[in-house]
């Protein structure tokens, strides 16, 4: 069988300085063993890489050891993990580490100003796209083509107390198994501020994730009496405000700013493998050691989505990080692995095109992180009688390992079609605008190739037809002679990276055709495959 693979990525010398050397080597121990084994189990080669170490850097390049002192720090630390990624093509791209192990990287707010008081959005979206270093969010947004996530410790907390806050991190990621999706969809926890519009626009959500909709508002909702039976439920979405500077997020009702939650209320009361999309200011924000996000993590919290700066929400309708959470639990809720969920809820919310994105979309598509294993699995698939029986065929002792085989096949013949769809539609997609560069280079195909490449596509087919001279009678010259054009047509067929161009009778590419008059490109139009 085909195994998927994880690229583990940290900074070693980091990690030894964080939790001392016994603790590192507990820790590496781990991750080549028990927990590639685990992944093993579920399908999934997975390879630990420390970027500044020469002996874990072999045969990739050149290891980075500069320092957070460094001016250039963060572009060196994303330009050593693009260099890992090219060279390991992994399926999942995992982050090991707080900020202060791996950074995020400082983005310049688009949004900042007139009442936004972030001049920087710290994400991940960088390491999660094939693009070059920049502070630029725009630059990242037409190739956003990774499935990454972040297992994190607390920031700035090491020796033993932090390595068992990272450790325990692990052992829940370690121990899931997916789960039937009625049991992430059967009953919820979801909790809003209780003012105008906000209770309307998560019934809305809720209704469409659960068919419920259901929705706690504070200060109606109070911590005391929020309840571990309440807590219970496998998925938590809420949108509350939060602060940088305290550990708590509030509710509101008019100019009062109440107490909602805070790391008591949840403390020992998260069910193993809880899913939680959050849309406070700051949720995921890790500069705070105390904070909600850590306490959800150190409380058997599989999978945690949120923003690390002020995040937006969007009455009347469903807008901004309210948005992200319905988009990325809807992929969750599809079986697909987290990594794979926040790549195609990004992939949907830019679907309209680059252009059509104001300010405000680009950093809530900044600042929304994922922490957890990219590859962890919430909801598993539900196969027909006969996929099973397909299944038993291989041996009752590997159905399992079957079976999340070809879930896993399912789900990235989806997010590649999404993929798809993205470069494809909307306003100038990216494609195109590379193609319409090269209007009087006679040599379209190479351009298209590489193009292509720089998207995390290929091209699989070309043909080249090159006509006649055509004699067109609307294009005569001063002496009444008949005027003659070169005409070629190419046909190139793309498709994204290491992806059959057809998958269980589902065509996953493109056709380019591009038509050429005297070496100029006329036009530009993609065919659907029949």
């Amino acid at each position: 069988m085909q195994f998927e693979s994880k690229v583990i990525v940290s900074k070693k010398s980091a990690l030894i300085s964080k939790y001392g050397q016994n603790n590192f080597n507990s820790l590496n121990s781990y991750l080549e063993t028990s927990y590639a084994d685990n992944d093993r189990n579920r399908g999934v080669n997975t390879k630990v890489v420390y970027f500044d170490d020469s002996t874990s850097m072999q045969g990739i390049g050149t290891p980075y050891t500069g320092s957070p002192s460094d001016s250039d720090y963060q572009e060196k630390v994303k330009d050593v993990i693009d260099k890992i990624y090219d060279k390991e093509v992994p399926d999942y791209l995992c982050i090991l580490g707080a900020p202060d192990i791996v950074p995020h990287i400082d983005l310049t707010n688009p949004a900042y100003g007139g009442g936004d008081p972030d001049p920087i959005v710290p994400s991940d979206l960088p390491y999660a796209s094939s693009a070059d270093y920049s502070q630029n969010v725009d630059v990242y947004l037409s190739k956003i083509d990774r499935s990454v996530g972040r297992i994190t410790g607390r920031n700035g907390v090491g020796g033993d107390d932090g390595f068992m806050h990272l450790f325990r991190f692990l052992m829940t990621l370690a121990a899931h198994n997916p789960k039937d999706k009625s049991e992430y969809t059967d009953r919820y926890f979801s909790i809003t501020m209780e003012q105008t519009n906000r209770p309307n626009v998560y019934q809305s959500i809720n209704q469409s994730l659960y068919g419920s909709n259901q929705v706690y508002t504070s200060p109606h909702t109070a911590p005391s009496n929020i309840t571990q039976t309440m807590l219970a439920p496998l998925s938590h979405d809420l949108t509350l405000h939060g602060s940088s500077d305290n550990n708590s997020w509030y509710g509101q009702m008019g100019g009062s700013y109440p107490v909602a939650m805070n790391p008591a209320t949840i403390d020992g009361k998260i069910s193993v493998g809880t899913v939680v999309a959050a849309n406070p200011c700051y949720g995921a924000q890790l500069y705070n050691p105390g904070g909600m996000v850590n306490t959800y993590l150190e409380s058997h919290t599989l999978a945690f989505m949120g923003a690390t700066t002020v995040s937006y929400s969007g009455p009347p309708g469903v807008h901004y990080g309210d948005k992200m959470v319905k988009l990325f639990l809807q992929e969750v809720y599809d079986s697909n692995p987290v990594g794979d969920a926040l790549l195609s809820a990004r992939a949907s919310y830019i679907s309209g095109g680059i252009s059509s994105l104001n300010d405000s979309d680009k950093k809530t598509l900044a600042q929304g992180i994922l922490l957890s294993d990219p590859s962890a699995q919430p909801v598993k698939e539900a196969l027909s009688a006969n996929q099973m029986n397909m299944m038993k065929l291989g041996g009752a002792s590997n159905l399992g390992l079957l079976e999340n085989a070809a879930i896993r096949k399912v789900n990235r013949r989806r997010n590649y079609i999404q993929k798809l769809d993205l470069l494809f539609r909307g306003k100038g997609p990216a494609l195109l605008q590379e193609a319409k560069g090269f209007v009087t280079d006679p040599d379209v195909e190479k351009h298209i190739k590489d193009a292509a490449d720089m998207l995390g596509m290929e091209v699989f087919y070309s043909k080249r037809m090159k006509r006649p001279e055509r004699h067109h009678t609307d294009k005569v010259n001063k002496v009444g002679n008949i005027a003659s054009t070169n005409e070629v047509h190419h046909f190139v067929h793309i498709k994204p990276k290491g992806v059959d161009s057809v998958l269980d009778g589902i065509f996953t590419y493109k056709i380019l055709h591009v038509h050429e008059v005297n070496d100029k490109v006329r036009n530009i139009e993609i065919i659907e495959p029949n």
